[in-house]
């Protein structure tokens, strides 16, 4: 059978246990090619039953049908991967009602198990242009989802405790 290659971003070198997991599933990591500076495509082989899923925000499913991994093109070019049972994003849209506002948005945490929206926190009304803001503003909204799972997945700590779930 061949074997499938796509290009993703890197993982960070400093993820050595993870780099570790995924080559003893059968993962293979090829050329690198830097794209702009800190942005890193490698080629990927696939371990049997692995899918890539290209679209805007490209994913990878596992065997068992589990989004494993999706990237991001448009904002950095990042590649998450869902190696902890569950992960933490954020997400705003503009507020409704004000949408001349250039600057005026709402934001919450969405909590994910394996890429899969399982709990989502209260909004808030922040700036989208001043990070700095933005990021104290959503602290109380991380703590709030770290609480979330802390109570319903207390090993989330572990880099792998709900891997095989």
């Amino acid at each position: 059978m061949e074997q499938k290659i796509v290009r993703m971003v890197k993982i960070s070198d400093s993820d050595s246990e993870f780099l570790t997991r995924l080559e003893g599933i059968g993962f293979g990591f090829g050329l690198e090619e830097e794209i702009e500076q800190g942005y890193v495509l490698v080629e990927t082989i696939l371990p049997e039953g692995w899918t890539w899923y290209e679209s805007e925000h490209p994913y990878l499913r596992d065997p068992r049908g589990n989004i494993r991994s999706f990237c991001d093109w448009y904002q950095g070019g990042y590649c998450h991967w869902f190696h902890r049972c569950l992960s933490l994003q954020s997400n705003g849209e503009r507020t409704p009602g004000r949408e001349d506002k250039q600057d005026d948005f709402m934001f919450w945490i969405e909590v994910l198990k394996k890429g899969r929206l399982v709990h989502k926190t209260r909004s808030v009304r922040t700036s989208y242009h001043d990070r700095g803001k933005r990021m104290e503003d959503l602290r109380p909204l991380y703590a709030e989802a770290e609480g979330w799972m802390d109570e319903h997945y207390p090993n989330w700590h572990n880099v792998f405790a709900y891997w095989d779930e």
